[in-house]
């Protein structure tokens, strides 16, 4: 066993997900000290991407376990879930809402109380709000606990939400709960679903709209819509009448002759704001020579560094490699000019990467691009560029994201310096694909899991 974690230490390892809080609650004679992080954890998303990893309800909910004090998480968990606004950050509502659905199945009925009760409320609000930022969000909340409640009530309540949500789309046709339809179709059964909403949408108006929109999406051959094409949003990008999605769409439809007119543009362009802006239009294949490039992150501020740091971090070629080495250097730590570095790097150079690393604040917010010098270094390790174990290992400890650490693990035990602590650690990770690898990795070692 390792050595004992501090408080802050534990904390940290929860936020990122990592099964060393679960082999500590099961080995401390000292457990009480950690209930109030774990209490923190039930209030707050650890995740740091819902979308692409879920939410860490079920880990935090293993967590409690250990304490054998259900209600000194549950009722702060449900008063906080409780006065949640509908149009609440999805992560935080999804997390609050996937935890009770966890002490749910555990037969709490305070728990499936509050749940039920945030549905109907939720519903009620989208029957009545004409806001239609409002709608969107809340829309999406409701989408998240139809699904955890169908996960906790089965068929029926599915077949209720269907009924619920047919109500929504006879107040506006356009709203999306595809989602909803297809986590049904994978727990129930695309045919009986099917079955179900044929009978039922003679019945009744809720149904019979749920059938026809949501079930006939996917049969349905549209008209190809008209991309997005490069030429009307550079015509918004002349007028100044541009958004940073119109930008952001206009880096994946350009061609090269669109992107010789923004690079003029460019040149008569005036402040440093706009300048920012039109290099956002660019990936790494911006037609500015690097030493443009390199001019404006030189003279200008934070926002003009970051947009010409990202596209230089894409590139290979001469020269580059040195301002990586003087940017970091001197101290102007940033994941991008970490991915720079490894994109153009010479044997030794992996020397610096620890040190480097270490000065990146790892936070939610990827406030320093942390997240981009993670993911660098795990694409140096897989082109065969020489990274070290300590590296590998600090990125396994202080990774916030889960898929980063998945693929951490496999460089380790790959290259054979995957330890018996850290694959113990890894059966109990918030990460369920995680479990499953460490699972076949420790019978693969002749062990029993």
């Amino acid at each position: 066993m390792g050595k004992v974690m501090n408080i802050l230490q534990f904390k940290r390892a929860m936020c990122c997900g990592l099964g060393k809080c679960i082999t500590e609650l099961s080995a401390t004679v000292d457990i009480i000290r950690y209930k109030n992080i774990v209490l923190w954890g039930c209030l707050h998303n650890l995740s740091y991407d819902v979308l692409f990893e879920g939410t860490r309800a079920y880990y935090v909910y293993q967590l409690t376990e250990f304490f054998n004090d259900e209600m000194y998480f549950l009722q702060p968990l449900s008063k906080k879930f409780s006065e949640l606004l509908f149009v609440a950050d999805s992560g935080t509502f999804a997390h609050c809402c996937e935890l009770l659905c966890q002490f749910a199945k555990n037969g709490n009925v305070l728990a499936d109380s509050v749940l039920n009760e945030k549905y109907d409320a939720l519903l009620s609000f989208l029957l009545k709000v004409s806001d239609k930022k409002a709608r969107k969000k809340a829309s999406a909340n409701f989408e998240t606990i139809s699904i955890s409640l169908n996960s906790l009530h089965g068929f029926a309540f599915f077949c209720k939400s269907c009924k619920d949500i047919g109500s929504l789309l006879l107040r506006n046709k356009d709203a999306d709960f595809t989602w909803f339809l297809c986590n049904g179709e994978s727990k129930f059964g695309k045919k009986r679903i099917e079955k179900f909403l044929k009978q039922k949408s003679t019945e009744g108006e809720e149904y019979d709209i749920f059938y026809k929109i949501m079930l006939t999406k996917g049969d349905k051959t549209k008209p190809a819509e008209k991309e997005r094409t490069a030429a009307k949003l550079i015509k918004k990008l002349e007028k100044g009448t541009d958004g940073f999605i119109d930008r952001f769409h206009l880096r994946y439809t350009i061609n090269e002759e669109q992107s010789k007119l923004i690079a003029d543009m460019l040149k008569h362009t005036r402040g440093e704001k706009r300048t920012a802006q039109l290099l956002q239009c660019f990936s790494g294949d911006c037609p500015l020579k690097s030493e443009v490039l390199i001019d404006f992150y030189e003279k200008g501020g934070a926002v003009l560094k970051n947009a010409t740091l990202r596209i230089l971090s894409e590139r290979k070629e001469t020269g580059l490699r040195e301002f990586a080495l003087k940017l970091l250097t001197e101290d102007k730590v940033n994941g991008k000019a970490v991915q720079l570095m490894l994109s153009n790097c010479l044997p030794g150079d992996e020397k610096i990467l620890l040190s480097v690393l270490k000065k990146l604040k790892i936070d939610y917010k990827n406030s320093e691009n942390w997240h981009s010098a993670f993911t660098a270094v795990l694409a140096a390790a897989s082109q065969k560029i020489k990274i070290s174990e300590d590296v590998l290992l600090y990125i396994y400890e202080n990774s916030l994201c889960s898929l980063c650490r998945a693929d951490t693990l496999r460089l380790l035990a790959k290259r054979r310096w995957l330890s018996e602590d850290i694959l113990n650690e890894c059966l109990h990770d918030s990460d369920c694909n995680i479990r499953l690898w460490a699972e076949k990795e420790t019978v693969k070692r002749g062990k029993t899991v």
